[in-house]
């Protein structure tokens, strides 16, 4: 991630999942394995991107399932499967542990439910979330600006 809400942030690396509620906007770059090269259609045998999306109807409790869809991000050239569907059982999608303890992560989540407070307590704070090994739950409140932003300032005195 590299920016959220239009506000450039420093560049949280190897994210393995990021959570988005309605109204919530994220920047991220995706690691590609080659450079597209324009001129050539060289890339065409390289694997498109499958960039899997996945919804709750209740983040609290997965168990009351998922809603499962995916998109595909190609260079010009390549192919896509266009049979692909997802199944009702969201098969492949490596769906997240419904624990939400915060302990015992092997995955690196941005912006996750904030539904448990020990997962809070147990969350990477900055700068740790900078070491790209450290595993577990980033929490808005540990992201960093690129720079200050100016705000609005109001004077608020109505006497």
């Amino acid at each position: 991630a590299i920016a959220m809400d239009s506000l450039n942030i420093e560049p949280v690396p190897d994210l393995t999942y990021l959570w988005l509620a309605a109204g919530e906007r994220y920047d991220i770059e995706v690691q590609t394995k080659k450079r597209y090269n324009s001129g050539r259609l060289r890339n065409i045998n390289i694997p498109t991107h499958k960039i899997r999306v996945i919804g709750y109807t209740d983040p609290s409790d997965k168990s009351a399932g998922a809603l499962c869809t995916i998109a595909w991000l190609k260079y010009p050239g390549q192919s896509i499967n266009h049979t692909y569907v997802t199944d009702t059982k969201c098969t492949g999608f490596d769906i997240p542990s419904s624990d939400c303890s915060g302990t015992n992560i092997t995955t690196r989540t941005l912006n996750p439910v904030p539904n448990s407070i020990t997962a809070w307590t147990n969350r990477i704070q900055y700068p740790d979330w900078e070491n790209t090994s450290t595993t577990g739950d980033i929490f808005i409140a540990d992201l960093r600006a690129l720079k200050p932003e100016p705000t609005i300032n109001w004077n608020l005195n109505t006497h």
